[in-house]
């Protein structure tokens, strides 16, 4: 089947300019490849179906014959002669493409009901979340949300503004009446069209009418993401979702795939390291290596102090009043000490190290920070605050169970801090 364009139009009440949905996660001083590397596998860890979640990020380069056939089975053809040049940012596309994969497996997919105006059940209802629907995640959510305003950086990567996204599936609740789905979208600078006005979002798929876009399902899914280059799934061993971001932006070469490597580690280690979370990288094909966090030259600082955490719960943690930790006496080393709320309620567990002069200078901007972790296992920050007035060190914290929805709900768009305003 062939894909068709669809664009949204404003209605007469109102509506939102899909260039807003791109700029939404800018401003929080993370470049695009730190914000892949927390986004991206947020989203995927956060859609969990088993105990350990995989991600497969691969970067090609698409050319001659191969490129002319990406274009002609996506029909990015039809947005040259649709999309005015103003609000589509391009005038022609790349040669090379430069196309990013996202893969993730052992996830629940792009599940649930397939239009928008459906009440929504969150934990099941993906598809929407992700491919429809703007501001409309789950506000119970304790991982980052679902699919909120953090999976902009999907569009934001693409010079082309567009994403395609092929997914496997469980039908829970048959709620979808299908197990494979395919479409694209875009989000593009609204625009003038036959005397009306366009938000500039749109989708590639089956469009249905003049009213909506619906789409490629089961055998057609199947077939539109093998006739485009890439693998298809076939079996519920494979389920999850792939996210095809084209014509990446400053993103098209090993060293750029090497440094997301750096950062998903610098992020992720915790769930690394406790076996929820492993991710492959390649640059056509070629395998790119991800560190093991007890060996890197930063995160095997913080890693042991993990792992000391995890250990400390099986047991009667020692307590410390969070009022009382400013300047707290390191002399033992090594410290591990539930910390308590003025409310006597456990906020989280703390583990910190004192730093020899040698480690202070291989952690550099990370010495004297502690890193915050809640489930599902991401360092929210790497939080500068003195521990200790005499000393340097690592440390970690991580929240108790109690606290993480909390947590979760206090957090801004791209998950960096948690914030009480």
């Amino acid at each position: 089947m062939k894909l068709k364009l669809f664009t949204e139009m404003f209605s007469d009440n109102a509506g939102v300019g899909a260039e807003n949905i791109i700029n939404v996660t800018s401003g929080h001083g993370f470049t695009p490849c730190q914000l892949l590397a927390r986004e991206g596998i947020q989203n995927s860890v956060d859609a969990s179906a088993s105990k350990l979640v995989r991600v497969e990020i691969n970067l090609k380069s698409l050319t001659g014959k191969e490129r002319d056939k990406f274009l002609r089975e996506t029909n990015l053809n039809s947005v040259l002669d649709e999309i005015p040049d103003q609000a589509r940012g391009f005038k022609e596309y790349p040669d090379p493409i430069e196309v990013l994969t996202f893969s993730d497996y052992g996830t629940i997919g792009l599940a649930g009901v397939e239009k928008s105006s459906s009440i929504k059940e969150p934990s099941i209802d993906r598809f929407v979340g992700l491919c429809r629907n703007i501001a409309d995640s789950d506000s119970q959510a304790t991982g980052g949300g679902t699919y909120g305003f953090g999976k902009s950086i999907y569009w934001g990567m693409s010079e082309l503004k567009t994403v395609f996204f092929y997914s496997r599936f469980k039908d829970i609740k048959k709620r979808a009446n299908c197990k494979e789905r395919f479409i694209g979208a875009s989000n593009f600078t609204p625009f003038n069209k036959e005397k009306k006005r366009a938000t500039g979002r749109a989708w590639f798929g089956d469009v249905k009418g003049r009213d909506y876009c619906a789409p490629l399902v089961d055998g057609e899914a199947n077939k539109k993401i093998t006739s485009m280059g890439f693998k298809p799934r076939n079996s519920s061993k494979e389920d999850g979702t792939t996210i095809i971001i084209p014509a990446v932006k400053d993103f098209n070469s090993r060293e750029k795939m090497e440094e997301l490597a750096d950062e998903i580690l610098l992020f992720w280690w915790p769930a690394i390291q406790s076996k929820q979370l492993a991710v492959t990288l390649s640059y056509n094909n070629e395998p790119i290596e991800i560190p093991d966090p007890d060996s890197h030259p930063v995160t095997k600082f913080f890693a042991p102090l993990y792992q000391t955490i995890l250990s400390q719960r099986k047991k009667e943690p020692e307590i410390l009043d969070l009022r009382k930790i400013a300047n707290y006496d390191l002399t033992s080393r090594t410290i591990c000490h539930e910390i308590l709320e003025s409310t006597s309620e456990s906020f989280g567990t703390l583990s910190a190290k004192i730093l020899e002069a040698h480690e202070v200078e291989a952690l550099g901007e990370l010495a004297s920070t502690t890193a915050m972790i809640r489930s599902p296992g991401m360092v929210v920050e790497y939080l500068d605050f003195k521990l200790n007035e005499s000393e340097s060190y690592a440390g970690v914290f991580r929240s108790s169970d109690k606290m993480n929805p909390i947590l979760a709900r206090s957090e801004p768009a791209v998950h960096n801090k948690w914030d009480y305003k």
